[in-house]
């Protein structure tokens, strides 16, 4: 394009000479000066100077068309996450060249088990951990369900965007996501550090009995899913009572303790 951009700027100042000449030579031969055949000579000199002009024009628009469909403009803001080609390479119609990510629009796929389906709603908030951001917990929504399932997982594809800053995720990181199901049972959950589990297989928690003389007992549980954290009690511990999570690990039923801070269990619907 620079060749063709001074071809057409070199052709344009010998149009402007050539102009010169055409009107020096016109004023001559109607002074008598020169022949009538020096005047038409010049102005063929021009109409070849303006030919060449009009032709160079047309090779520099093609040219800057063919640069144009050769150019890939992104249709936003993005980052390259992939290429396929190379500079200079030639490609088929149709053959993908690169992968363009935009940051702005980063959104979570999770398989949901079939059977959950129709307990999750388009628009519900979630919770989501990054699983790169240890200890953080950040705020989604639903913002999709695919009704199409994969029939061996036998899951169908539920979308979530954050509702915060989505620059907190990059593409290829993994998540966990708290989903709040429609008709779900509620369940107590504890913080992890709570949870004792001895080499013969049984878990408990150790809970806080409060009257006259604070005092600890034990409390089989069965424990569900887990995020971060926190654990899900399924049976064995009720809303609201309150559980060691320093030192369970040398308790003796029944003895007494002093509470230092405390980190009361929750309940939640999943």
């Amino acid at each position: 394009l620079e060749r063709t951009a001074a071809a057409v700027e070199e052709a344009q100042a010998q149009l402007s000479e050539q102009d010169r000449l055409y009107e020096e030579a016109r004023e001559m031969f109607a002074r008598g000066l020169v022949p009538e055949t020096f005047m038409h000579a010049a102005g063929a000199e021009r109409r070849v100077a303006a030919a060449r002009v009009n032709r160079l024009v047309a090779e520099q628009k093609e040219q800057r068309e063919v640069v144009r469909r050769h150019t890939l403009v992104a249709p936003f803001t993005g980052v390259v996450s992939s290429r396929y080609t190379d500079p200079g390479e030639w490609v088929e119609t149709g053959s993908p060249v690169l992968d363009l990510v935009d940051m702005r629009r980063l959104r979570i796929d999770v398989q949901v088990p079939q059977e959950r389906y129709d307990q999750i709603s388009v628009g519900s908030s979630v919770e989501v951990a990054l699983d790169a951001l240890v200890g953080k917990m950040l705020e989604g929504k639903i913002v999709a369900r695919v009704p199409v399932n994969d029939p061996d997982a036998r899951t169908f594809l539920v979308r979530v965007s954050l509702t915060g800053d989505s620059q907190l995720m990059t593409p290829g990181m993994s998540a966990q996501v708290v989903f709040p199901l429609r008709g779900g049972a509620s369940v107590v959950k504890v913080p992890r550090d709570a949870v004792v589990r001895k080499p013969n297989g049984s878990v408990s928690v150790w809970i806080i009995n409060e009257s006259d003389v604070t005092t600890v007992s034990e409390r089989q549980v069965d424990l569900g899913r887990s995020l971060r954290d926190w654990v899900d009690v399924r049976s064995g511990l009720e809303p609201g009572v309150r559980v060691v999570v320093r030192g369970n690990e040398t308790l003796r039923e029944g003895q007494q303790v002093r509470i230092l801070s405390t980190v009361p269990s929750t309940t939640g619907t999943r």
